[in-house]
């Protein structure tokens, strides 16, 4: 970044206060995966939800 001519930060909208999410949470059936599950799953929306800084649990 130190030789970019500009920065673009992309967010998302946090899914529970509507602030911008700089953050993604992994969900396990609805719940935030616990610290022993996969690291990363690629797939659709249904797996991770957008949070804000405040909102995000960490396993």
């Amino acid at each position: 970044m130190a030789h970019a001519d500009r920065e673009v930060s992309l967010t998302a909208t946090c899914k529970i206060c509507g602030r911008p999410a700089t953050r993604t949470q992994r969900l396990v059936e609805g719940r935030p995966a616990p610290r022993d599950s996969l690291w990363t799953l690629v797939c659709g929306s249904e797996a991770y939800d957008a949070l804000s800084r405040r909102h995000r649990v960490a396993p």
